[in-house]
């Protein structure tokens, strides 16, 4: 197994076993609490930028788990996307989801993003994700 391989299984794994854990650990005890560190990494996202968001914004989370941000999101943009390495996590998100028809959730590579043309998103994050990759990813 090669280390990409490896990187997928361990996050289906772990989505399998507590996708919510895995993603907000200190927040994962109820869907209340989840869904309020969603909210609050997202305003302090939006509280991050150098310019004001506008709403025709196309935006990408990358390694999105089950969509915790994006859903906090929503109601600040039109299309959102989000991309995760884990099949089980974004088979999660599309039921977490599944009210805000401007979200989509992919799998990708977790290598790169070929998938989408430059240019695509005017706004591109990542919430604790990139910690997580081995090396040499």
């Amino acid at each position: 197994m090669n280390i990409v391989e490896k990187m997928k299984h361990d996050w289906n794994e772990r989505a399998q076993h507590h996708a919510r854990f895995w993603i907000a650990t200190e927040a994962y005890h109820t869907e209340e609490k989840f869904t309020q560190s969603g909210k609050d990494t997202a305003q302090a996202l939006l509280a991050s930028l150098p310019v004001p968001h506008l709403p025709s914004w196309n935006v990408l989370d990358i390694g999105c788990g089950i969509g915790r941000v994006l859903k906090a999101l929503a109601s600040h943009f039109h299309h959102l996307v989000g991309v995760d390495v884990s099949s089980a996590m974004i088979a999660q998100s599309k039921q977490w989801l599944a009210d805000f028809p401007h979200i989509h959730t992919y799998e990708t590579s977790g290598v790169d993003l070929l998938e989408f043309p430059h240019s695509s998103f005017a706004l591109v994050y990542s919430y604790v994700t990139f910690q997580h990759m081995p090396r040499p990813v």
